[in-house]
């Protein structure tokens, strides 16, 4: 009999990681490499080395890539050989209630491209460059950190009305675009730690619009 560890192989990784690393402890990951894998290192406290292996047995040197060394910075997503982040200018609780708390985080961003041939050979930097150039106004950006809520609520400018956005399924793996969304949200909310969440089936799929922010806390 086949018995089934896992819906799939990221979120059994994850959970490997999350039981196996203490805060600090690296993670070998070989590149090139699935995009979530340097995510589940970091979302479970551990750093990650990569090491590139050659034909032969012979190897090149380890290129160390971290968490940002400034702790104001996160990252947001490494996709399709470029990396953005988000630099956190401020952060505030705005309201607390028994379904969650609203924080309101105020955030530069930058953006960096990379070759190909970069990314096969060293992978994503866990750092912007020091030279990197952030936006010079900070965008203002909400998040609802609940157990069975955790969203961040965007600003529609179409619409003029806020719309949440849910970046994880229950396991606390983000998917996809929303990747950026769900790193700024686990270092705010959950101070960089990885959750599971017990998000309501209705509310996963469902397009959830609000006037104000405030307004998630009548949301049923």
């Amino acid at each position: 009999m086949i018995r089934k560890a896992s819906s799939a192989s990221v979120v059994l990784l994850l959970l490997c990681a999350t039981a196996l690393l203490d805060p600090g402890d690296e993670m070998i990951i070989p590149t090139p490499c699935f995009v979530s894998y340097q995510a589940e290192a970091y979302l479970a406290g551990g750093v990650y080395d990569q090491r590139i292996a050659e034909l032969g047995g012979k190897t090149k040197p380890i290129t160390k890539v971290s968490r940002p060394d400034d702790p104001t910075i996160v990252m947001g997503r490494c996709h399709m050989d470029s990396c953005w982040w988000w630099k956190v200018v401020s952060q505030e609780t705005v309201r607390s209630g028994v379904t969650g708390r609203l924080v309101k985080v105020m955030a530069r961003t930058t953006y960096e491209e990379f070759s190909s041939d970069h990314v096969e050979q060293h992978g994503y930097p866990g750092n912007p460059r020091s030279t990197a150039k952030w936006d010079e106004q900070p965008m203002e950006v909400y998040l609802f950190c609940s157990k069975t809520l955790p969203a961040v609520i965007d600003f529609d400018k179409d619409l003029r009305k806020y719309q949440l956005v849910i970046p994880f399924d229950n396991d606390g793996i983000s998917w996809g675009y929303t990747e950026g969304a769900a790193n700024l949200y686990v270092h705010a909310c959950n101070n960089g730690q990885s959750f599971t969440y017990d998000i309501k089936p209705a509310y996963a799929e469902a397009k959830i619009i609000l006037d104000l922010p405030e307004d998630i806390f009548s949301f049923r």
